[in-house]
């Protein structure tokens, strides 16, 4: 039984954290019984995609960037597990499109930022997987 009870746990613990992300309302978030089939979430802006990553509105292109790779290391390998129709793979787009949009925000004209391991002059390194 302390098993069942920390299962309970633990899902009360993802529904409030999926209830803060997505915000509350006639969503299917998750249930007792576990994940519900469908999230549908307001449309991003640039506040509500800081608030999907959990940063403030001071945050750097570097902080958004580690907050969405805390995000993928949390959440990739259960939305592995469950497949692409699960609520961890539609938090895993989210957090995807909200990078995406923060990206288009802090990086004037779609320009690319320097990366801090590397001197601003050098060439920049080949993607060891393409972009599909």
């Amino acid at each position: 039984m302390a098993i069942l009870d920390k299962l309970k746990s633990v899902g009360g613990a993802i529904k409030h954290k999926m209830a803060e992300t997505f915000g509350e309302g006639g969503d299917e978030v998750l249930g007792d019984e576990g994940l519900g089939d469908t999230i549908t979430a307001p449309p991003l802006d640039a506040a509500g995609a800081r608030h999907a990553l959990g940063v403030d509105e001071r945050a750097s292109l570097a902080d958004v960037r580690e907050a969405y790779r805390k995000l993928a290391r949390t959440h990739y390998p259960r939305a592995r597990r469950e497949g692409p129709a699960s609520a961890a793979a539609e938090l895993l787009d989210r957090a995807l499109s909200a990078l995406e949009l923060l990206e288009e925000v802090l990086l004037p004209l779609g320009g690319s930022a320097p990366s801090p391991q590397t001197p601003a002059t050098s060439s920049r390194r080949k993607r060891a997987t393409p972009r599909s």
